[in-house]
């Protein structure tokens, strides 16, 4: 495709320079163009999807339109290329935006910019060119919300319907189109502002890097925030939640340079945060600072590294050293007694002290940048459930591992059908 529209770079250059530009602190932002020569709707999902990965902070979503004196105008007088329709670029454009915002990505522009000479048409031969194109995307989002009420609800009577502040003009819609398509079905239709945001969800933290299927699978029921950092501990684990936090029944434990962005979210009526006395450094063993298990008894960790802020915010626990530094890595606790361990120094301790234990081999977890990563990484818990960041049957004792979790009173979630990807746990604050 970008052969065929005469671009003078490949995939593979994008890919380089994005991490380039990652590597050296910049945000990261990537234009995509919908409706190209050789360009279908399958094709520009995708195009999406790897801007997700590529880990965009920002992005333009421009449908393709045809310019006077331009080669496209070329191949478009010829026949050899035709333009989306508009309908077809809202249609493409909202599922696009939709990607982007469920994946945090701002998209601070949709659709070019309407100049004087596109607007007189000076300059535009053919193209899905509106001057609100991006409102145009929101209705249409909307209206495929709203149609569904036309269906559940009979003919007649009257519809109230909350919209929070910031997306009441686009439930209405341009042009107030959704409005009267409503207007035909009901006898009475009334918008009205409410603040949705009380509704409560967990908040779930993730690494940036976790797959998008299982995000996506996460967002299903929380609220969903990505980690990421820059220059603080080594890129393999630098949006690992386990490196600046520490999880207990009391709150959590976080690390005074944990970004921003993500304390906010934690810092919530319900949750009580701590702040720790030093920053995770950047080699092991001090990026492990944070590491540590915590059981309603005891107090896992290599305690010659422990953040002192977790031995103060979890008293009257048991301390237990190991010397692991990264013990939640390696470690995930079903109860005060029950243990899933992925090294093998902590299984002999915990054993030791009469806790039934359960090996799973670390060897066929995937952890970009290391031979491997480690299982409980892969996991989280949430109501009566282990979260796994993907499918037990890519690890050889996946059955073993499914029917232990079962008999110590656990669901088993699988996020996605895919290999097991270590993203140095699922974090999940429930405030209710």
């Amino acid at each position: 495709m970008l052969r065929l529209s005469g671009r003078g770079h490949t995939v593979t250059d994008v890919d380089r320079a994005s991490a380039m530009i990652r590597a050296s602190g910049f945000r990261l932002g990537l234009q995509m163009m919908t409706g190209l020569p050789g360009d279908t709707p399958e094709k520009s999902m995708l195009t999406a999807k790897r801007i997700i990965e590529l880990g965009a902070d920002c992005t333009r979503i421009y449908p393709t339109l045809v310019i006077k004196g331009t080669d496209l105008e070329k191949l478009w007088l010829k026949g050899e290329y035709q333009p989306q329709t508009l309908q077809e670029a809202v249609e493409l454009t909202s599922r696009i935006l939709q990607l982007f915002e469920e994946n945090e990505v701002d998209v601070i522009r949709v659709g070019l910019h309407p100049s004087e000479g596109l607007i007189e048409g000076k300059e535009l031969l053919a193209g899905p060119f509106h001057p609100s194109f991006r409102e145009l995307v929101h209705t249409f989002i909307w209206r495929k919300k709203l149609h569904n009420l036309m269906k559940n609800y009979p003919e007649g009577g009257r519809i109230y319907i909350p919209v929070s502040p910031s997306q009441l003009r686009h439930a209405i819609g341009y042009n107030s189109e959704n409005l009267k398509m409503l207007q035909q079905h009901f006898e009475k239709v009334e918008f009205f502002e409410e603040d949705l945001s009380s509704e409560k969800k967990p908040v779930v933290i993730v690494d940036k890097k976790m797959p998008l299927p299982a995000k996506n699978s996460l967002k299903s029921f929380a609220e969903v925030h990505f980690l990421e950092s820059e220059g603080i501990v080594y890129k393999t684990i630098s949006g690992h939640p386990d490196i600046f936090l520490c999880q207990g029944r009391e709150g959590i434990v976080a690390a005074p340079s944990l970004p921003e962005d993500i304390r906010v979210y934690i810092e919530r009526p319900g949750i009580s945060v701590f702040s720790g006395h030093s920053d995770p450094e950047s080699v092991y063993p001090g990026s492990a600072k944070y590491n540590a298990v915590v059981t309603d008894q005891m107090i896992i960790h290599n305690l010659k590294i422990t953040d002192p802020a977790i031995i103060e915010a979890f008293p009257g626990r048991e301390q237990v050293h190991v010397n692991q530094g990264y013990t939640r890595c390696n470690l995930l606790a079903l109860s005060n007694d029950c243990f899933i361990a992925s090294d093998r120094g902590i299984e002999k301790i915990l054993t030791l002290r009469g806790k039934r234990v359960m090996f799973a081999e670390p060897e066929s977890i995937i952890l970009k940048g290391q031979k491997h990563g480690f299982f409980p990484g892969c996991c989280g818990l949430f109501n009566g459930k282990v979260l796994i960041n993907g499918a037990l049957s890519f690890h050889p004792q996946g059955e073993q591992i499914r029917q232990f979790i079962l008999e110590s009173g656990w669901e088993v979630q699988e996020l996605f059908k895919g290999q097991l990807f270590d993203v140095g746990g699922i974090f999940v604050f429930d405030s209710k």
